[in-house]
Parts: structure tokens; sequence; C-alpha cells
């Protein structure tokens, strides 16, 4: 199961991430970033975004085998709130269907 789907107040394991969701994007999209640069014949920003994602989350202790919990998720594709170690950080809802978590016993 991914974060979003995770129940609130368990421990979970994290088993992945994997940015490879990208339904988000409408059909009309082009992925244009602020500076302007996209890879306009396909469409979108190109395979380097989800290593990007992976880095960031890696530099917030979000990363495979890492414990975390599950605090509270926002209505209306809001933040999701995780507890990593004695941290709490908000996570953009996209990023955390990214992660895939299962619950430790």
């Amino acid at each position: 199961m991914n974060l979003i789907e995770a129940r609130q107040q368990v421990d979970l394991k994290v088993i992945s991430i994997e940015m490879a969701y990208r339904a988000h994007r409408g059909p009309g999209h082009m992925g244009i970033g602020r500076r302007g640069r996209a890879n306009r014949s396909t469409g979108h920003m190109g395979i380097g975004r989800g290593w990007r994602v992976q880095k960031k989350l890696e530099m917030m202790g979000i990363r495979e085998g890492a414990v975390i919990r599950k605090v509270s998720q926002q209505a209306f594709r809001g933040p999701i709130i995780v507890e990593v170690g004695s941290m709490r950080l908000a996570i953009g809802f996209f990023m955390a269907m990214a992660i895939k978590v299962e619950e430790i016993d």
C-alpha cells in the first residue's frame, strides 16, 4: 500500500519509493517548469524527476527500510504529516503516493 492508504498512528516501514505516478498531469499539460525547460515532443519533464524526489525524501530521512508514522492527512489532496524519529514533516500528496509502506506489528 502507499502512504495515502495507510492508517494513522501506526508504525510503517518504507518498502520502496516509486516516482512513476503521473496521473495528476492532464493530457494538455506540456510539463514546462519554472525556467521554461521542457521536452515538448513527449510532453513531460523527462526521466530526471524521480531521482530528485527520492534524493529529497532521503535527505528528510525517508528511505527504504526506515520506520515512519503517519500523523495526519489533510482533506482534498492536502499534505500528509509524517513522523520520522522525533521530527515531523509535511509531504505533498503526490510525493506521498510514491512511498510504498507496510504496517509493522
